[in-house]
C-alpha cells in the first residue's frame, strides 16, 4: 500500500577523514667510480734509413785568364798662355811752385 503524505529531505553532513599523501622525490647521492681510457698523442722522433743515389761532381782543374781594363786619370799641368791687363804707373815730372808769405813792415 502506498498512503500519500508529506515527503522530508533532510541534508545531514557527516564529517569524514581525508588523508593527502605527498610524495616527493628525494635523490640520493650515489658516488660513481668510472675509470675512462684517454688516448694520448705522443710525438717522437724516429730515425729513418732512407737510401738515396747522389751523383758527385768530378772536379776539373782549369786555367783561367782574366783580363782587366784598367782607366787611370792623371792630372797633368800644362803650361797655359794667360794675358793680363796690368796698370803701371807712370811717373811725371812736374814744376812745384813754393809761395811762402813774409810779413814786411815799412817806417
Amino acid at each position: 500500500q502506498v498512503v500519500m503524505g508529506e515527503v522530508q529531505q533532510q541534508i545531514v553532513e557527516i564529517p569524514t577523514i581525508q588523508v593527502v599523501e605527498q610524495f616527493q622525490d628525494v635523490p640520493e647521492v650515489q658516488v660513481v667510480e668510472k675509470n675512462v681510457e684517454v688516448v694520448q698523442v705522443v710525438q717522437e722522433t724516429v730515425e729513418q734509413i732512407v737510401e738515396q743515389h747522389v751523383h758527385v761532381p768530378k772536379i776539373i782543374p782549369q786555367r783561367r785568364v782574366q783580363h782587366r781594363s784598367v782607366e787611370q786619370i792623371i792630372d797633368v799641368p800644362v803650361p797655359v798662355v794667360k794675358e793680363e791687363i796690368v796698370h803701371v804707373p807712370r811717373v811725371v815730372n812736374q814744376h812745384r811752385h813754393h809761395h811762402v808769405e813774409v810779413e814786411q813792415i815799412v817806417d
